[in-house]
């Protein structure tokens, strides 16, 4: 069974150890953790985290872009500046023993255009971003970490918006490593179908990683919803998907990223720790029961 993990931005907390504690109560497998978390923190840091991940029986992954970083950009210097940081936060996963670094690392996420985004334009910061990424991925491979790109809707990012596109693009970059990142969340919005979008990245070779949540951002499995959570995981488990399923909900309006994900009401009855557990751990068990064969 696929081991299943929880987004540290669901905690609401700043505190990593109580995180990882969270996490583990839930009965999850993974804590996936904000890459600058790890980036900011010194080599013995880095070393400690990864002992303490471990001795509580957990993985690790990460999630999140470098700020600044743009591996698209029109300018070469913020390009190069951009190489660099990518291939810092490659190492930082390393050394925290995450085997994946995911998101939207390969622009700025967030960044819309607010004019027509022409076919040209869009070859153009391609070429860019697969040329950028060929000196990137060399490191990840060195490394032992796939670089999974996530495949965004069309409101949080415009030159991925779909698996086929997020295909296509790890092969233009041509290393085993270059891998896609799948949310429900983004393709209800843009897939005609999730199951056959799954399926396709997996026979592409480049199904690295997967984020769930319930359309609305919230917690799989508290209400009922028009969401066949257990069709849809019986369809991840037909492909051979090997991976871990991260839980990412967003559901506090008092979270500091809310507004970023546009989270603007409640999804559970109260931000304190102790609802969060247990939301969570009901989340965790529907899930697994939902995968089981």
């Amino acid at each position: 069974m696929n081991p299943i993990g929880i987004q540290y931005l669901y905690w609401n907390t700043g505190c990593l150890s109580d995180a990882l504690t969270w996490t583990a109560g839930a009965g999850a497998d993974v804590l996936e953790c904000g890459t600058m978390a790890v980036v900011e923190m010194s080599s013995a840091q880095r070393k400690d985290f990864g002992r303490e991940v471990r001795n509580r029986g957990l993985s690790l992954t990460l999630n999140g872009g470098v700020p600044g970083a743009d591996l698209c950009a029109r300018d070469p210097e913020l390009r190069q500046k951009s190489v660099a940081l990518s291939c810092e936060a490659i190492q930082a996963a390393a050394d925290v023993g995450s085997p994946i670094w995911s998101g939207v690392i390969y622009t700025r996420w967030l960044d819309i255009p607010q004019k027509p985004f022409t076919f040209q334009e869009q070859e153009e910061m391609w070429a860019r971003g697969v040329e950028s990424l060929q000196k990137v991925l060399p490191v990840a491979e060195r490394c032992g970490v796939n670089v999974c790109f996530e495949v965004v809707n069309r409101f949080e990012a415009y030159m991925i918006t779909t698996v086929a596109e997020g295909v296509r693009f790890c092969r233009d970059i041509n290393s085993p490593n270059a891998q896609l990142l799948l949310d429900t969340f983004h393709m209800n919005i843009e897939e005609d179908s999730l199951a056959a979008a799954m399926s396709q990245a997996m026979e592409s070779g480049r199904f690295g990683h997967l984020h769930i949540c319930e359309s609305n951002r919230g917690l799989p499995g508290l209400t009922p919803t028009d969401t066949d959570w257990p069709a849809l995981l019986s369809t991840l488990r037909k492909t051979g998907y090997p991976g871990v399923v991260t839980m990412e909900p967003m559901v506090l309006r008092s979270s500091p990223s809310s507004a970023k994900y546009r989270i603007w009401r409640d999804m559970v009855p109260d931000g304190a720790p102790d609802t969060l557990f247990r939301c969570a751990s009901a989340s965790v068990a529907f899930i697994r029961k939902a995968m089981e064969p």
